[in-house]
Order: C-alpha cells, then structure tokens, then sequence
C-alpha cells in the first residue's frame, strides 16, 4: 500500500509541476467536449439511467447538444432519425445528422454509419441532406473554443504519459 502512495504522491506532484499554468491561450477552456452535459442527459433519458426511460425527451437533450456541437448527439440523432425512436423516422435527416458527425472535428468520423445512413437513398437525397447539414451548421456553428477541450486532455495526457515513464524507468527496474 505504501508504495502506491509512493506512486501516487508521485503522479500529483508532477501534476502540478510539469502542467504548464494556464494561459491567456488556454485559460479557462472545457475539459469536456462541447454539449457534454446534454448529451449525457439525453444518454440517461435514452438507457433510463436515474429517470424513466423516454426516447422523446432523449431526442430533445441530443438535439440541445448538438446546438452546442456535439458529434456524440449528432450521431445520436442520426440513430432515432434512422429507427424513428422518439422522432418520426426520416432517412434523409438521419443522413444529415451522420454527415454532421462525421464532418464535425470534435467526434471521430464514422464513415461506415455515414454509408450505411446512405443505403437506399437516391443522390438527389443525399444532396438534400447535405444541404439540410450546410444550413444546421451555418445556423448553429461550432464554439470557437470546440476543440479546446482536446487540447487540455492532451496536455493531462502528457503529464501522465510522463508518470508513466518515470515508473517504468525507475520503479520497475
């Protein structure tokens, strides 16, 4: 036990020496991605986590989200559209909620669930909904702070990529 403490005690002390002190840059930036909190509410409303399972009202918290910018809603909404869960089913704004996902650097691009949203619509369709995303975006842009998020998990990550180091190098051997 004491040797985790020694570890840990460690981990925190590097923690706080080596992260760079905030920035007129960085100051202030989320740690989560943009819509985090919707989304996770929409999640609850969708799996019935803490409140009655209700696929309308997860379709609202999504659809909050993805105002904000959010890839994991707009994949979500791309998911009801496509089944007509809690909305009625529409392929093409299914479409344009999978291209909106994938087109978004916040999320990590699916561009198998984009083509599978694709089968059985004609190009006129497709267009249509790249149309329907072109106007979601330009009338709800991303924050200008979307990936703001990524750069500070990526600054924690090299403070324990570092930790790591350290106990292979010297604990371990």
């Amino acid at each position: 036990m004491i040797n985790f403490q020694k570890h840990f005690l460690i981990l925190v002390i590097t923690a706080i020496f080596f992260t760079p002190p905030p920035t007129s840059a960085n100051e202030g930036l989320p740690l989560s991605p943009p819509g985090y909190e919707e989304y996770k509410k929409g999640e609850d409303y969708d799996y019935g986590r803490g409140v009655a399972q209700n696929a309308s009202k997860a379709v609202i918290y999504y659809r909050r989200a993805a105002k904000l910018g959010s890839a994991k809603a707009e994949h979500a909404l791309g998911l009801k559209h496509r089944n007509g869960e809690g909305i009625k089913l529409d392929l093409i704004t299914s479409y344009m909620w999978f291209y909106l996902a994938d087109t978004n650097p916040n999320g990590h691009g699916n561009r198998n669930m984009l083509i599978f949203a694709g089968k059985g619509l004609t190009p006129q369709q497709i267009e249509e909904a790249k149309k329907l995303a072109a106007s979601w975006r330009k009338q709800f842009p991303l924050p200008k702070n979307a990936l703001a998020w990524k750069t500070n998990n990526k600054l924690i990550g090299a403070v324990l990529d570092n930790y790591l180091k350290y106990r292979l190098t010297h604990c371990l051997s």
